[in-house]
Formats: C-alpha cells, sequence, structure tokens
C-alpha cells in the first residue's frame, strides 16, 4: 500500500515550514548583529589608520631612514604605512 504521493507533499509543506521558521530567525539575528558588527570594523579601521600615522612619522620621516628606498617606499607615506599595516599579515607565509 504505502504513502500516497498527496500525503509526500503534505509531509513536505510542513518541513518547508519549519526550515523557512528556522530561516527567519536566522536572518533576523544577523541583521541585529550588523550594527556591532559594523561599529567594530569602524574601531578596527582607526585604529589602522593611527598606527599608519605613528610608523610614518616614527619610521617614514627618520633621518635615520630618509636614504633607505624601501623604508621610505613602505613607511614613506600614510597610505603606504596603512597599505602595509593590513596587507602584511595577510600576505606573510608564516
Amino acid at each position: 500500500m504505502g504513502i500516497s504521493p498527496r500525503r509526500y507533499t503534505e509531509i513536505g509543506l510542513f518541513e518547508l515550514a519549519a526550515l523557512h521558521n528556522g530561516l527567519v530567525v536566522l536572518m533576523e539575528s544577523i541583521w541585529e548583529a550588523v550594527p556591532a558588527t559594523f561599529s567594530v570594523l569602524v574601531m578596527i579601521l582607526v585604529l589602522f589608520y593611527i598606527f599608519a600615522i605613528l610608523f610614518t612619522e616614527i619610521v617614514g620621516h627618520n633621518e635615520d631612514f630618509l636614504d633607505n628606498e624601501d623604508i621610505q617606499k613602505h613607511f614613506g607615506t600614510v597610505a603606504n604605512s596603512l597599505a602595509g599595516a593590513y596587507t602584511r599579515p595577510l600576505l606573510s607565509s608564516t
């Protein structure tokens, strides 16, 4: 005898409704976490910017390193220091 195809459809609809409710809860939770995540991102970017300014002033504009081409390439400007602070940890092979 077995279960009729109509019964399979009914079971599928109930499972779909339960899955849909779970997805709604998940999406609401993610949406509620967005402001806090954005705040943390802003704080990290400000911290990177502060350290880029410090490295530019301390290392890039130091009289001992003005003739060093490699130091000037990496720390001569705030933009280069900021790019280095972001990319060096990501590109390190260790």
